[in-house]
């Protein structure tokens, strides 16, 4: 899938929140979101097929019962189309291809309230994080290049000169000068920013954090 790019836009430090899901019940709770998400993995979202509530359900118990918590993150995507549909590629790829390489049990791209949503151990969730917030930055600073690049060419189009439109005399209609307002130059791109790690909530204050982010995606 192409996008035209639309607008500039900056470059951001992730934002995100991240959960623990200490049993079954939290876990059940998590199954039931990816469903509505995915519409029960309907095939019209043309999800890889590897992908299921039961399979994914079957990794977070593993986790469960290795004495370990299975987690819950989401990540602000970007507000650039352009930018959105080069972190997941063509019919999701990209996304597909992190939750191999980050060994996450899913990712979903929620455009409705304009997250990543990302269900894995806690390293992984932190490491998925990082590649998206990294891929999100890479592509911003090309989508901002790009406007760059075409305001200086439209700037140096022979046909104006001395910020104004070349006039053609005509006998028939008078002609006025339009002044053309100069593009204002985008500023170097600042360093991208390191990912400050939060710490996950603790065990007790858990399910009261986990409740409002269920809450949030209702």
């Amino acid at each position: 899938m192409s996008a035209a790019i639309d607008t500039q836009v900056n470059i951001q430090r992730a934002k995100y929140t991240i959960a623990s899901l200490n049993d079954v019940e939290m876990i059940d709770g998590a199954i039931d979101i990816i469903n509505r998400f995915t519409n029960n993995f309907d095939a019209s979202f043309k999800i890889d097929t590897i992908y299921n509530s039961e399979s994914i359900k079957e990794k977070m118990l593993a986790t469960l019962n290795s004495g370990s918590f299975p987690c819950y993150g989401r990540l602000d995507s970007s507000s650039n189309l352009y930018v959105n549909c080069k972190v997941n590629g063509v019919g999701g790829c990209y996304i597909y291809k992190t939750i191999k390489d980050k060994n996450v049990y899913f990712i979903w791209h929620n455009r409705v309230d304009n997250k990543y949503e990302i269900w894995g151990e806690l390293e992984n969730v932190y490491k998925t994080i990082n590649e998206l917030n990294y891929r999100m930055n890479r592509f911003t600073r090309e989508n901002n290049e790009k406007l760059k690049a075409e305001s200086e060419s439209s700037s140096s189009i022979p046909l104006f000169e001395n910020n104004s439109v070349n006039v053609v005399k005509s006998p028939n209609k008078k002609w006025r000068k339009s002044p053309i307002k100069k593009i204002k130059k985008i500023d170097d791109e600042t360093k991208l920013p390191t990912l400050i790690t939060k710490t996950v909530p603790s065990v007790n204050s858990d399910k009261a954090s986990y409740a409002s982010l269920l809450k949030s995606t209702n």
